[in-house]
């Protein structure tokens, strides 16, 4: 058995906190686990990236087209994703947008009709920004909200009762917040496996 996951999304948005804990429940459970992450300008608010690979494997990076799960936590990050979705990779993204300097400035626009390219690829397109206004939860509990939707994705390898019991020992503030939001995600990533 071997996974291979990758996830994106702008600096400060708590991707490699995101997969530090999956990479914890992996390995609590004797699984081989390899990390590797890219922070690139993640203080500025650049491309972060990481791979996270379970099973039997040597190399924390996978080909191309070979992902067996994507996960964007910002929706025009997603591009720079593309090249790892193959025919038979699931792919979770939250609709959430973070313009770039550029985009700020008036340089370059942020890209248009994303949501629905990734609707019409099949991609499970997540209202995160939404769901958190809706129910007052800070943006930092963003990647708890991804954290529960992948639970359901993968949920023979991320069972939901271990991460919830890693989350509650990693964080120092803002818990219920964050169980909180990892619920969400979970209800929601449930309505969309259902949805036609």
């Amino acid at each position: 058995m071997t996974y291979n996951i990758i996830v994106g999304g702008s600096g400060g948005q708590g991707v490699m906190s995101l997969v530090d804990l999956l990479a914890e429940c992996a390995i609590v459970q004797e699984y081989n686990v390899k990390v590797m992450k890219y922070k690139g300008l993640a203080q500025r608010g650049g491309s972060v990236r990481a791979f996270l690979r379970i099973g039997d494997v040597e190399s924390p990076i996978f080909p191309r087209y070979s992902a067996d799960l994507v996960v964007s936590l910002e929706l025009a990050e997603t591009l720079n994703l593309l090249e790892y979705i193959g025919h038979e990779t699931k792919v979770l993204i939250a609709d959430y947008r973070i313009p770039s300097v550029l985009n700020a400035i008036g340089i370059e626009r942020y890209p248009e009709d994303l949501l629905d390219m990734f609707s019409k690829s099949g991609y499970y397109i997540l209202p995160a920004e939404r769901d958190l206004k809706e129910n007052k939860l800070p943006v930092i509990t963003l990647n708890t909200y991804m954290l529960g939707a992948i639970s359901v994705i993968l949920s023979d390898i991320f069972p939901k009762n271990l991460i919830l019991r890693i989350l509650k020992k990693r964080l120092k503030r803002f818990v219920d917040e964050n169980i909180l939001s990892f619920e969400l995600g979970m209800k929601r990533a449930i309505h969309l496996l259902k949805a036609p």
